[in-house]
């Protein structure tokens, strides 16, 4: 399999012509760009560089996809609410008949963007800063990562449930 460069770079985005990549069948064309961050959403951001190699190929009516991302993202715990980065790797491979490459590209296929959308649909709806967060305290709001709040877990009572706090299981005495 012969390999060919790809010739058309635009500010960090890299765009192959459908035709001349199913003209050139079973030649696989190299990507090898580096690319702006960009929110995903208010809770995180890609950031800058985004890496972006692999290559791109034609073969019997179906073009071929195979491309690694590595990035950074800064996210917010849903537990404690604090800004933390991780690392990322992607692997992207995926499969196109000329229809559906043309019914969703157009006449280029940019690969920036493929990767765009894949990284925004594999991102968790919840990202957490370690497993063990210990998130925020329900009654003061501190941050139990950093300090202990001092509040008693048990002493909280939410008020809707207060009432409940009176009840008493029939036959066992209250403590």
């Amino acid at each position: 399999m012969g390999h060919v460069s790809v010739i058309l770079v635009r500010q960090g985005t890299m765009k192959i012509n459908i035709a001349e990549l199913i003209k050139n069948e079973f030649k696989h064309i190299a990507v090898n760009e580096v690319c702006e961050g960009f929110a995903v959403d208010e809770d995180y951001l890609v950031q800058s560089p985004l890496n972006i190699q692999g290559e791109v190929w034609y073969e019997s009516g179906i073009t071929k996809i195979n491309l690694t991302a590595e990035f950074k993202v800064t996210a917010l715990c849903a537990r404690c609410a604090g800004e933390f980065d991780s690392k990322k790797d992607m692997l992207i491979e995926d499969e196109f008949t000329t229809e559906d490459l043309t019914d969703t590209y157009g006449a280029e296929l940019d690969t920036t963007v493929l990767v765009k959308e894949q990284i925004t649909l594999d991102m968790p709806l919840k990202m957490l800063c370690s497993p063990d967060c210990k998130g925020l305290c329900a009654q003061c709001g501190t941050n139990l990562n950093l300090k202990d709040c001092g509040c008693a877990k048990h002493e909280y009572i939410n008020p809707q449930f207060a009432s409940l706090s009176k009840w008493q299981m029939p036959g066992k005495a209250k403590d």
